[in-house]
């Protein structure tokens, strides 16, 4: 249920601004989605788990200035 009405809202909200800003962007919004379409696998990154721990980023309860 709350899917579609997140679709809906995007496709209002994208129809809105395109009735505000011109066609250019309509196609500017066909495209993103396209490439969005073309290049997601669907696969989020491995988890830290499966990784050994090793990875780029390190959470502290302190922020390092």
């Amino acid at each position: 249920m709350f899917r579609p009405l997140l679709l809906l809202v995007g496709a209002l909200a994208a129809l809105s601004l395109v009735y505000t800003f011109g066609f250019g962007l309509l196609i500017a919004f066909a495209a993103i989605a396209a490439a969005t379409l073309l290049f997601s696998n669907g696969q989020a990154q491995e988890s830290e788990a499966t990784q050994g721990g090793q990875t780029d980023y390190h959470t502290t309860r302190f922020a390092g200035f």
